[in-house]
């Protein structure tokens, strides 16, 4: 392997979990912060008794279920990103001693 990547592995790994982190971070962000436009609640049914109605039926829209079945699959990748990230930084800091041990990286 090169001399650079030798000796920089550290930071190589490190750099990457980092940026796996900012890239998960932000599919989670994106479930926080994005808003549903459209009819989300369908009312159905009921008996009318004076002024009031008995007996509705509140049902969520297809529109409404799509989008939250694809906002919560973008922040499951995101955690996913998020996790990976952050194991990536825990074995740049301990790449080295493990090295000595197992002889996986040649320089």
């Amino acid at each position: 392997m090169s001399s650079f990547f030798c000796s920089n592995i550290q930071a190589i790994i490190n750099s990457i979990g980092i940026v796996f982190d900012i890239v998960g971070a932000w599919l989670v962000a994106y479930e926080v912060v994005q808003k549903f436009e459209g009819t989300k609640i369908n009312v159905k049914g009921g008996t009318p008794f004076g002024m009031r109605v008995f007996g509705q039926k509140a049902e969520e829209t297809e529109d409404f279920k799509n989008w939250e079945s694809k906002k919560y699959k973008i922040m499951k990748w995101g955690l996913g990103f998020l996790t990976f990230g952050f194991l990536l930084q825990l074995l740049s800091n301990w790449i080295l001693k493990l090295d000595s041990v197992l002889k996986f990286i040649s320089c």
